[in-house]
C-alpha cells in the first residue's frame, strides 16, 4: 500500500515532509499506522514540486527519518476499521469508522496534524 504523503508546516512556520505508512507484523498480522517526519535538505522553501516529490518518496531508514507516532489499526465487524493512537501506553480512540486501510492512513495523518498544531499545505 502506498504511504500518504504531506508537505506542512509547524507551528514554527518550518516547512515539514511527514509519511503515513501500514506496517503489518508479520507474526501477529497487527496493522500499525506510523507517522513519520522525513530529515530533508536546509530549506525547501525554494524547491520545486518535483524535488519535494523526490524527497518525501524516498526510502525512509533511520538517517533520514524520525517516528513522530503510532497508531493501531482495528479490524471490526463487517470489515470496518478503527484506529487507535498508542503513546507509550495511553490509547487514544480516533473519531470515525473507515472502509479501506488507505483511509485509515489519511484520518491518522489528520489527527496527527491536529493534535500537534501542524497545518497540512498540500498532499505529494
Amino acid at each position: 500500500m502506498s504511504p500518504h504523503r504531506i508537505l506542512a508546516r509547524n507551528m514554527q512556520f518550518e516547512q515539514l515532509v511527514l509519511v503515513a505508512m501500514l506496517s503489518i507484523d508479520p507474526l501477529t498480522k497487527a496493522r500499525r499506522v506510523f507517522i513519520l517526519e522525513k530529515h530533508i535538505p536546509n530549506v525547501i522553501e525554494g524547491q520545486s514540486y518535483d524535488e519535494l516529490k523526490r524527497i518525501a518518496h524516498s526510502m525512509n531508514s533511520r538517517s533520514n527519518s524520525d517516528i513522530c507516532a503510532k497508531y493501531v489499526i482495528n479490524k471490526g465487524e463487517d470489515n470496518k476499521y478503527t484506529i487507535v493512537r498508542d503513546d507509550f501506553g495511553k490509547i487514544t480512540q480516533i473519531k470515525g469508522i473507515h472502509y479501506i486501510q488507505s483511509d485509515c492512513l489519511i484520518a491518522a495523518m489528520n489527527h496527527y496534524a491536529d493534535t500537534e498544531r501542524i497545518t497540512v499545505t498540500q498532499t505529494i
